[in-house]
């Protein structure tokens, strides 16, 4: 038996390659999870700065939205912002390491195109890593530092007054006789007499009655026929009588009682923004009284401005409007005999007081809707309307509470729109809403109808 040896040296030599080997196996491991921990905060940052993005982005779009909606101003190229041909532009920052960039497209001033940048500054080890941080975001270079750049469109559309028949912030109580809504539009021949003027045997079913309360019975339409939908706030409900109907003008003449099934919702959410009273430059000062075709009246307008501490026309009085007047009354209105409007004629009424009151014959005797526009004051918080004759105009009060009132057996006719606090209904009336509103009067807000991200 020949035994030899094993060599010290070789056996050193074995152990140095396998602790090597081993050494480089824990190495490459460790780099492995190194580099994986360290792609998983960079992944983590890039997250974080593309989230951060929106903040900014959305502050953008409500700078422009206030800047669009400021009353205050007769221009865009105020407040920080310039313009470039139709296009204003402005930046912001938004905190130490984001800003937004924002633009008002104002091609068309009825709907204007905003366009939005939010920046949300990378960090350091971030900023280095290749590849970009995002496959979909831009990364850019602002200065000396990497950002990442997220970019929406949005249209917004600048939203009319009388887009509805009948709008109150809180209840809605049709507890009369006879009570019904309807449409018209005095635009087109199609749905009016020629001149413009209701006609029942060409109505429509647009009579909407809708109230942002979300209160149980927020509407309560009795026994009234509805040719229109009816919506209420967020878990609002409507009560309905017995004899009641509300749904379309096919289901309202067909003798069907309730709520048709689609023509009741409860998501109405809407802004009311207060009227501002108009400046006195270029004011008549008070009107006069006079005579017009034969009939006396306490006061006569003409074409022009006109401003009153306030109006009481008593004993059957009337106001005649021969021109394209503009009254501003900074106090109550009470007119017990009428306000006739002559052909040819308009008003635009500004009531501040805490009350109007128009009895008598009524007001707009021409019978067009867009002849008289009345407008209530934060200020003005009761109305009384004719409790004899009809009602031709558009009235918008958001603060007030409105009493339509009718006596006897006579049917009092409301051809026009309404925006007020509540609206309580009496007597035997009719509600005709002229369509022909929906494009008629001053804007209201300027509301986000699109949102696109880029």
């Amino acid at each position: 038996m020949n035994l030899q040896p094993v060599s010290r040296r070789t056996t050193s030599g074995n152990i140095l390659i396998v602790t090597i080997f081993i050494a480089a196996a824990i190495g490459i491991v460790l780099a492995a999870a190194l580099t994986l921990v360290k792609s998983q905060n960079q992944a983590v940052a890039r997250s974080q700065a593309w989230n951060a993005c929106i903040p900014a982005i959305e502050a953008g779009v409500e700078e422009a939205l206030a800047h669009i909606n400021n009353k205050t101003e007769n221009t865009l190229e105020v407040n920080g912002w310039t313009k470039n041909g139709q296009t204003y532009f402005l930046e912001r920052t938004v905190s130490a390491d984001s800003f937004f960039r924002v633009s008002i497209i104002n091609t068309n001033d009825q709907l204007p195109v905003i366009m939005s940048t939010g920046f949300v500054r990378l960090g350091a080890l971030v900023a280095q890593a290749s590849p970009p941080p995002l496959l979909a975001a831009a990364n850019t270079t602002v200065g000396n530092n990497q950002y990442v750049a997220r970019a929406v469109q949005v249209i917004a559309k600048r939203q009319l007054l009388f887009v509805k028949a009948m709008v109150a912030r809180d209840k809605i109580d049709m507890n009369g006789n006879n009570i019904s809504t309807d449409s018209y539009d005095s635009s087109n021949p199609l749905y009016s007499t020629p001149n413009g003027t209701y006609d029942p045997a060409k109505a429509r079913d647009n009579g909407d009655v809708s109230t942002v309360s979300g209160v149980q019975n927020a509407i309560n339409v009795g026994n009234a026929n509805i040719k229109g939908r009816v919506r209420t706030g967020p878990g609002g409900s409507v009560r309905v009588g017995p004899n009641g109907s509300v749904g379309s003008k096919a289901w309202v003449e067909g003798g069907r009682s309730g709520v048709q099934p689609g023509w009741f919702s409860d998501d109405m959410n809407v802004e009311f923004d207060d009227i501002l009273r108009p400046s006195d430059t270029g004011s008549l000062g008070m009107p006069g009284s006079g005579r017009v075709n034969n009939v006396n009246y306490g006061y006569v307008l003409n074409s022009g401005k006109y401003v009153m501490s306030s109006v009481d026309l008593g004993g059957g009085q009337k106001m005649a409007i021969v021109g394209n007047a503009t009254l501003i009354v900074d106090g109550s209105v009470n007119i017990t005999g009428g306000l006739d409007i002559i052909p040819g004629g308009s008003l635009t009424l500004y009531v501040k007081g805490p009350n109007l009151d128009i009895g008598g014959s009524g007001v707009n005797n021409t019978r067009r809707s867009t002849n008289c526009t009345i407008y209530g004051l934060s200020t003005l918080t009761s109305i009384t309307l004719p409790n004899s004759g009809d009602f031709n105009g558009a009235l918008y009060a958001p603060s007030a509470d409105m009493r339509m009132t009718g006596g006897g057996n006579a049917e009092i006719n409301w051809c026009g729109a309404c925006v007020t606090r509540s609206v309580t209904m009496t007597g035997h009336q009719k509600f005709h809403y002229d369509e022909a509103l929906k494009a008629f009067g001053p804007p209201a807000k300027t509301v986000v109808i699109s949102w696109v991200e880029l």
